[in-house]
């Protein structure tokens, strides 16, 4: 027969207060995130930007680290702290948009961009698009039952 350890009470007892503390805290955390969570179901986070001022608002609302809030939210701090910068030239890109728009209402990005890869400017059209959807520049269509005065 093996002899039982004796464990002291005091030992036990500071065991139990450890263990305690630890899962109140987990408790805590949980209803934290369930709280944020149900306040941002709410929203679709699709774009980074849309989730980073979700972390922002939890932050400035709830008052926890950025830090934590990006944990809660599973955001990369990385990408909680990006900030966009625009290429060289992007301004002028968007002007010569404008201004082909302005001239031409009906040209869509397609047709923008085969006239800025004409005139020497190295751009796809996915960029064009982009631009054309910041500035909300749309194409003029063809309404239903128009008739056209020939």
């Amino acid at each position: 027969m093996q002899k039982k350890k004796h464990i002291p009470k005091l030992t036990t007892m500071k065991l139990l207060e450890v263990e305690n503390d630890r899962l109140s805290k987990n408790i805590v955390d949980l209803m934290l995130r369930n709280r944020l969570l149900k306040d941002q179901l709410k929203l679709k986070l699709k774009s980074p930007s849309l989730r980073r001022r979700s972390v922002a608002h939890v932050v400035e609302v709830f008052g926890v680290s950025e830090r934590r809030a990006c944990e809660l939210l599973d955001q990369t701090r990385s990408t909680q702290r990006y900030k966009f910068v625009p290429p060289k030239g992007e301004q002028a890109l968007v002007e010569q948009i404008v201004e082909i728009k302005a001239n031409s209402p009906s040209y869509g990005y397609r047709r923008i961009t085969a006239l800025l890869q004409h005139r020497g400017w190295a751009v796809n059209y996915k960029r064009v698009e982009r631009i054309s959807r910041q500035e909300r520049l749309k194409v003029l269509s063809n309404q239903p039952g128009a008739v056209d005065p020939d």
